[in-house]
């Protein structure tokens, strides 16, 4: 009788916490919204060009006398980092696959499986975000083994 009212007690309380810490959310996502707006009021209403945007190196959006935003450089080394990795990500993902498929005992293969399903669940950049539209391909997949590691390790539910 005493845990079915401890029970009802904390539960409305644990309910209020997670109110207030999914409008909390909120909040400050308008509030990171309200300042970014504010501080590039300049660039969208201040006449600054797109033209010097795309074209012109210089950033320096903190002087005091003349702001200026480029971001030629920025676009610059994305492109560069961008293709150098792919220059480098291509050939050992075909040559993963070539060997997988082509050269590798079944042993061989169903266990770098596995590891390549962790490597594409968890990419460096984004350790720890789950695409949920994995998780519906994942539950009619054939190969429910191998499956069931990534969902274990990656702190996902299965559903048999």
């Amino acid at each position: 009788m005493a845990r079915f009212q401890t029970r009802r007690l904390t539960e409305p309380v644990i309910e209020a916490v997670i109110r207030l810490a999914g409008v909390s959310a909120i909040v400050f996502v308008f509030g990171i919204f309200f300042f970014v707006f504010r501080e590039g009021a300049d660039f969208l209403f201040g006449g600054l060009s797109w033209r010097q945007f795309l074209t012109s190196t210089e950033w320096y959006p903190t002087s005091v006398h003349l702001k200026r935003y480029g971001a030629l450089a920025l676009i610059a080394g994305t492109a560069a980092v961008t293709a150098l990795s792919m220059a480098v990500a291509v050939p050992f993902g075909i040559g993963a696959a070539v060997f997988l498929s082509e050269f590798s005992s079944p042993r061989w293969k169903e266990g770098l499986k596995i590891v390549i399903e962790l490597l594409a669940r968890h990419p460096i950049g984004g350790l720890g975000l789950h695409r949920p539209h994995d998780h519906e391909q994942r539950d009619h997949a054939p190969d429910r083994g191998a499956d069931r590691l990534t969902c274990s390790t990656a702190g996902s539910s299965w559903r048999s």
